[in-house]
């Protein structure tokens, strides 16, 4: 993965080097990685790429263009620029001279990219707390996608926490200049094929596409490390690791000591014995959030009380402990489907609709 950060002014002398570097300071602290940066008179770039391996996050182009993409597979700039990815990708292609951006995310929605205007010019980022650096970029909330969150309804797709950011919907293509935005969405669709196929074809279908998947990401890992669970996602993931990859790989699990009817230690272990994987296993009762109520030293009314938050940390440690470089999890699983949007059109045209 990387870190995007970019402004582009769209009048002389737009950019306020102070602002710059505070901009610069935040991107950093954040995560560890390797920076590269690009200054021209009326535009700045920062990436910072965090994973051994990934493709370069910054291009200088013709005629004083640039390309940043956070993207887990190389791509070439022709297609980056063309078109919404099917696999992680959030673009920022910028043409200074002819003052206008592209942004592009990919149809998932697994690489963020967010955006604010400026008095002269356009702030964009990988997150919202990057923006937050410059003064000019408000921190007012937007009470309706707060309301939308808690309310555990979804949140309009290029809305933020915050009124004066704008995050990029999944297969979302924003084109910018100094007066107008033009948006096109490119959603992800339902393989039109797919009705025809055999239970049994688009069951080899599905583990063709996700084996090519596992393999393509492991094929850049010195050591690959595995989120093992006794969950589906995970344990295909496990199963489809070429088998070169197994014997070198690192499937680590977590469970509670004092829950042993629910812990998925013991299952996690056994498949990763019959895979020829290498298994760890870690409790995570001591953790803040699993303590006995009276214990916590959190609110259990903040975010900081979700006990993923610990869970996962403590993982991600383990795993570097482990010497892995690249972890493969199940995440993602549920986002097969298509979103909810885009059902009826779907189902319509594939005359699916009794």
């Amino acid at each position: 993965m990387a870190t995007l950060l970019l402004w582009l002014g769209f009048e002389p002398a737009a950019i306020d080097e102070r602002h710059w570097q505070a901009l610069e300071t935040r991107a950093l602290a954040r995560t560890p990685g390797t920076a590269s940066r690009l200054r021209t008179e009326s535009l700045r770039a920062l990436c910072i790429n965090h994973r051994a391996g990934a493709p370069a996050p910054l291009q200088q182009l013709p005629d004083g263009e640039c390309l940043l993409a956070d993207t887990a597979f190389e791509t070439g700039v022709a297609r980056l620029i063309a078109s919404a990815q099917d696999t992680p990708a959030a673009v920022i292609h910028a043409q200074p001279r002819a003052g206008r951006l592209r942004l592009l995310r990919d149809r998932l929605g697994q690489r963020p990219l967010v955006w604010t205007r400026l008095r002269d010019g356009v702030l964009v980022a990988s997150g919202e707390h990057i923006l937050l650096a410059h003064p000019q970029v408000a921190a007012d909330w937007d009470e309706d996608y707060l309301a939308a969150y808690f309310g555990a309804a979804a949140p309009p797709a290029t809305a933020t926490a915050y009124r004066a950011i704008h995050a990029l919907a999944p297969g979302e293509c924003l084109c910018l200049d100094a007066h107008r935005s033009e948006r096109r969405l490119m959603p992800l669709e339902p393989d039109e094929s797919a009705p025809a196929l055999s239970p049994s074809a688009a069951a080899a279908r599905l583990r063709a596409l996700l084996e090519a998947a596992v393999a393509q990401d492991a094929s850049s890992a010195a050591r690959v490390g595995i989120s093992l669970s006794a969950g589906l996602d995970s344990c295909s993931i496990a199963a489809l690791l070429p088998r070169a990859v197994r014997r070198e790989a690192l499937a680590i699990s977590y469970g509670c000591d004092r829950l042993r009817p629910v812990d998925e230690r013991p299952l996690a272990g056994a498949l990763a014995r019959h895979l020829e994987i290498e298994h760890q296993g870690f409790a995570v009762d001591d953790l803040a959030p699993l303590m006995p109520a009276g214990e916590r030293p959190v609110c259990a009314d903040t975010p900081v009380s979700n006990p993923y938050r610990e869970i996962k940390s403590a993982l991600y440690q383990h795993a570097r402990a482990g010497g892995v470089d690249v972890l493969l999890t199940g995440h993602f699983g549920d986002h097969l489907q298509p979103a909810r949007g885009a059902w009826l059109p779907a189902a319509w045209r594939q005359r699916a609709l009794l």
